[in-house]
Order: C-alpha cells, then structure tokens, then sequence
C-alpha cells in the first residue's frame, strides 16, 4: 500500500505519535516489550522520512537505525498543551482512585479486611 501525505500532514503525525508516546511509554526506562516494542519499531520506521518530508528539524538520528524526537518537539503548537493536560488529568483520576481505596480499608472492619485478603 501507497500512502502520500502532504509535509504538513506528515508533521501533524509526528506530533500525534509524540503524544501517544508519552502516553504508551511516559516516563518508563525499561526496554519496550510486547505492544510497546510493536509501536516503537512502527514508530521508528515513520520517524526515518523526517528529512523528506522537511521535519529533520524534529527528529534526530543518533545511530544508523535509530531516530529520536528532538527538544524542538514540545515546543510544536499543542504539543505540550496536550500532554500537560493528559498528565494533569491522570494526576488527579489517580489521586481520586488512591485515596478513595485508603479510605475504603480504613472503613472497612478489621475482621472482613483479614477475610478478604487474597492467602
């Protein structure tokens, strides 16, 4: 299959995929396995037409098969927006779920919170 994508088109795409993976990998420094390694070979492979379609200013190949997203990235219009805003929305959907099981246990009588552990 032929895909033909405009630059401008294959730009908005490279800001989409750097979004999803802050999303698909955030702040982990463990290697890709699975669906992640899947994506980040995919990922790797589009990243490679930075140079042709004029975006060379957002990727970076430090290796021979390898590319990364350059500072330049963030800085994209909405870039940031959209990642600040997911971050923050994660934030608090976690803290509402952390805090609402630690009120939970401190609730729960102590005889059914020793049934209900797992053995």
């Amino acid at each position: 299959m032929k895909l033909q994508l405009t630059p401008k088109e294959y730009r908005r795409i490279l800001q989409m995929l750097y979004i999803a993976d802050h999303v698909l990998n955030g702040r982990r420094d463990d290697e890709p396995v699975g669906l992640r390694l899947k994506c980040e070979e995919a990922l790797q492979g589009f990243l490679g037409y930075a140079e042709a379609f004029g975006c060379a200013d957002l990727v970076d190949q430090p290796d021979e098969a390898v590319f990364n997203f350059t500072a330049a990235m963030p800085e994209e219009p909405g870039v940031s927006e959209a990642i600040n805003d997911y971050d923050e929305d994660t934030f608090w959907q976690e803290l509402v779920t952390r805090l609402a099981e630690r009120d939970y246990e401190r609730r729960r009588p102590p005889s059914s919170a020793r049934s209900a552990r797992p053995s």
